[in-house]
């Protein structure tokens, strides 16, 4: 009897001994998880915060309408969204005036503050555009803050939409003389994330407008074309066109960077790019294209 008690409390024991153990696994593991979704929680902030600091704005396509709301010109925007054409006209001069000046409120710290044709056109709202423009709204307005155009906004929306979606709306705002070379040109959203279908945009941009490609960035004042040929490889035809047929001038200084800007010291393109050529990591050195526009400025250089 007596042994049969023993057996029985040693098994006792290892059983406790047992659901202990696993009531610590299961514990553990608990804690794992939560331990996992807690750095997960935290990298998400981490990136939001990153984004935002970036100044990686969404797309102006998924921004509604309701960002005008408790502003003067929320009304005529609902009939921009609805792009109810009739309406549009005949409220058109009661708020004429507030399309060049009322901006939206920003909704969060990464909402651009849009006026109303810069909305239009990043929604794509073609019909409305239309409308407006043919009333004679102006479309070289500028943000406050920004000072880019519709037309800027038509071509950064290239990159979110696709190439073809877009062109209309370039076509449509150069048809109403939007002007290229105002504010944050359009021709500063193309470099390092061109798409392989922007030489065609840029062609027909040469052929209908008054473009001036000769345009520096302000931040350095490099010439376009320097950004071409440090980016992809297609990239590089553009570069050869801007050279080869559009005349631009391949002999400037510029800034490297901020570094080289504080310290006042210039750089000469044609000599920058003779140095591109004979450095061994330099990716485009034995490009063909790259080569021709190597030879190109080389004689221009004579």
């Amino acid at each position: 009897m007596y042994y049969h008690h023993v057996e029985f409390d040693k098994i006792n024991d290892q059983w406790h001994q047992t659901a202990f153990q696993e009531g610590q696994m299961k514990r553990y593991f608990i804690r794992l998880i939560s331990l996992f979704f807690i750095m997960m929680l935290f990298t998400s902030c981490l990136t939001a915060n990153w984004l935002i600091m970036k100044g990686n704005n969404p797309k102006i396509g998924d921004v509604p309408v309701t960002i005008f709301k408790g502003t003067e010109i929320y009304d005529f925007a609902l009939l921009v969204d609805k792009e109810d054409c009739k309406a549009i006209q005949r409220e058109l001069p009661k708020y004429r005036d507030l399309i060049d000046t009322v901006e939206s409120k920003e909704t969060d710290s990464r909402h651009l503050n849009l006026k109303l044709l810069h909305w239009a056109v990043g929604k794509k709202k073609y019909k409305a555009l239309e409308c407006l423009l043919k009333a004679g709204v102006n479309p070289n307005v500028l943000l406050e803050k920004k000072k880019c155009t519709p037309l800027f906004v038509a071509f950064y929306n290239s990159r979110n939409y696709g190439i073809n979606e877009t062109d209309k709306f370039i076509k449509l705002l150069i048809k109403y003389n939007a002007d290229p070379n105002l504010g944050k040109s359009f021709l500063w959203c193309l470099p390092g994330e061109a798409a392989p279908g922007d030489l065609k945009k840029i062609k027909w941009i040469a052929e209908n407008s008054n473009v001036d490609f000769n345009l520096y960035n302000d931040t350095f004042g490099e010439p376009l074309y320097m950004y071409f040929i440090e980016s992809k490889s297609y990239q590089l035809d553009i570069a050869r066109y801007l050279i080869f047929d559009c005349g631009v001038n391949i002999d400037c200084n510029f800034y490297l960077d901020l570094q080289h800007k504080k310290a006042g010291e210039l750089t000469n393109s044609i000599d920058y790019i003779n140095r591109l050529r004979n450095r061994r990591y330099y990716k485009f050195k034995d490009n063909k294209v790259f080569l021709e526009i190597v030879e190109k400025v080389n004689e221009h250089n004579k």
